[in-house]
């Protein structure tokens, strides 16, 4: 008899769990094998990743503010609103960079070890309750997840999602009748991290708390314990509500990620689609926007989740206090894929900005809920979806990644990579000439991989009200401005920079402008002459102004 939604569940229950976490069956060594390799092949494409991606503009924020080193400075730093992340990222940080190197991967190993422990956790959670393959699929759709992306990236997301692993398996060590001193310190402390982390973590802790509150209106047994520890859980956002009040102060009415119908639904795609298959396009819409069949897998895994669900209510119908044959672990998926509507409505009425990664979270929830149905499909069909998620991970995404190893024997790594793309870009400045960047991707990139005595030939044109007025956002000019102390961009103001000038040489990313000064060029009619190309559409152009004598150009510029 599978666990029901109450606050403690029978005994029977109890030892169900315990037989299924301590019997040996089986085929439980082939299972058992095959999870490690999955683990083994998620390892290896984060370590080669890390090693072999450049850094882009946030991480290059991370390595920034990480690079302060001490405790009171990087505190400041935040305090003046360098970065929007929680002090203990960059301490956690500070540490990785001092132990295993001032690099790429020295940056991006605390996500790395993140990501393979709620790896671990989600296999362990879901074969537990729902069986040895179904825990296979919730590894494998984790793996095939756009979380992937973030186990090699230097921000917290990778910390967040480990500690939220932790907390998931110790919770259902709990509700299946733990109630040790050390699991519920456990559990307390994962959840703590998961805000220390990032500050949207406090939704994760919303979460737990309504799921154990939906558990004591149904069994009328409240687990006091946790119910009343949760809010505690919160304190390193109480402890950064300065820093938070600072990074709220920037953004403005053109930050970049405002919540919108448009990003909730993002939310929900970039928790659930599968990465690895939406390589391979199946068709293209009217509009032009590729179908791969990692979208049709997630029409099918939404459509299959209703379909179960209504096939349990008929069998099962809700009664009084319980809902028969449902896991505690499928109430808990419930709440977590509820995460991007619950910040997505915080950010709305409050916060102001949000971006799916903000609730990584519901990444683990979708995971929950496919091991789920898998135990719905049987045991034969779960090995098929199993089976085919593990060729195409293979297939697709390690393939690549061996080749990234070939190329990372053979002596590239991420500097030389990005000093290719931008072959053009450092060839200019490093002969000393001068060359506008106004996109602050591409500028920070540049910035970052350039040579310490070039970088002042990189020149933004610094003015906020224009960029709202031409681009919608200046978020950019934004994040200048709090990094300016601590990197020496070379910020112009458009006025002085643009006085008489007859022309100037600009590069950019693509032929279609999206940059404030790039539209401002454009509205004005001035010309442009390409003076090089390089990878990933890069393009350096000359820009011949309009009216150089200052009447035209400069007279509109207000």
């Amino acid at each position: 008899m599978p666990p029901t939604l109450a606050g403690s569940p029978p005994a029977s229950a109890v030892q169900s769990f315990e037989n299924a976490r301590r019997i040996w069956k089986p085929g439980d060594a082939l299972e058992t094998l095959w999870a490690l390799l999955l683990v083994g092949l998620m390892i290896f494409s984060a370590v080669i990743t890390a090693l072999m991606r450049p850094l882009w503009y946030d991480e290059i924020g991370t390595a920034t503010v990480s690079g302060l080193q001490s405790v009171s400075r990087i505190w400041t730093a935040l305090l003046n609103a360098a970065d929007a992340q929680p002090p203990a990222f960059f301490w956690v940080t500070v540490l990785s960079r001092r132990y295993f190197g001032n690099s790429e991967l020295g940056l991006r190993l605390p996500a790395i070890v993140g990501f393979s422990v709620i790896a671990i956790c989600l296999y362990v959670f879901s074969r537990r309750v729902w069986g040895r393959v179904p825990g296979l699929v919730a590894l494998l759709v984790l793996m095939c997840s756009q979380g992937l992306y973030y186990a090699s990236e230097a921000r917290p997301y990778g910390l967040l999602l480990g500690c939220l692993g932790i907390a998931a398996l110790l919770w259902q060590n709990r509700k299946h009748g733990n109630r040790s001193t050390p699991n519920m310190a456990g559990l307390l402390g994962a959840l703590t991290a998961v805000c220390a982390f990032h500050y949207y973590g406090v939704f994760v802790i919303a979460v737990f708390a309504a799921v154990e509150i939906t558990l004591a209106l149904l069994s009328r047994k409240p687990d006091w314990a946790v119910i009343c520890g949760l809010p505690l859980c919160a304190l390193p956002v109480v402890f950064a509500l300065p820093l938070i009040d600072a990074t709220r102060q920037q953004i403005t009415a053109g930050f970049w990620g405002r919540p919108s119908f448009k990003t909730l639904a993002d939310g929900y795609v970039f928790s659930l689609v599968n990465v690895p298959l939406n390589q391979w396009t199946l068709f293209h819409l009217r509009s032009g926007r590729p179908v791969g069949a990692g979208d049709i897998l997630l029409l099918l895994f939404v459509a299959g989740a209703i379909v179960f669900v209504f096939r349990e209510g008929r069998h099962h119908p809700v009664t009084v206090g319980t809902l028969h044959n449902a896991p505690v672990e499928l109430l808990l998926a419930t709440g977590l894929l509820l995460l991007p509507l619950i910040a997505w409505l915080a950010a709305k009425a409050v916060l102001g900005g949000y971006t799916p990664r903000y609730t990584i979270g519901a990444i683990a929830g979708s995971a929950m809920l496919a091991a789920w149905i898998a135990n719905c499909l049987g045991e034969r069909s779960s090995l098929v979806i199993a089976a085919s998620l593990t060729v195409a991970f293979g297939a697709i995404q390690s393939q690549q990644d061996i080749r990234s190893l070939w190329s990372y024997r053979k002596g590239e790594t991420a500097r030389s990579i990005a000093r290719g793309r931008l072959e053009p870009l450092y060839r200019l400045i490093d002969n000393g000439t001068p060359l506008v960047v106004p996109d602050g991707h591409l500028l920070f990139e540049s910035w970052y991989y350039s040579r310490p005595n070039s970088r002042p030939g990189l020149i933004y044109l610094q003015d906020r009200k224009m960029a709202m007025r031409f681009s919608g956002s200046d978020s950019y000019d934004v994040v200048n401005e709090r990094l300016k102390p601590y990197i020496a961009l070379h910020l112009e103001d458009p006025r002085a920079f643009l006085h008489d000038r007859r022309d100037l040489l600009m590069a950019r990313k693509g032929a279609e402008p999206w940059s404030w000064a790039d539209k401002y060029f454009d509205s004005t009619g001035a010309r442009y002459q390409t003076v090089a190309k390089g990878q990933d559409n890069l393009v350096i152009s000359r820009v011949l102004l309009a009216n150089p004598s200052g009447r035209g150009l400069h007279q509109s510029y207000r």
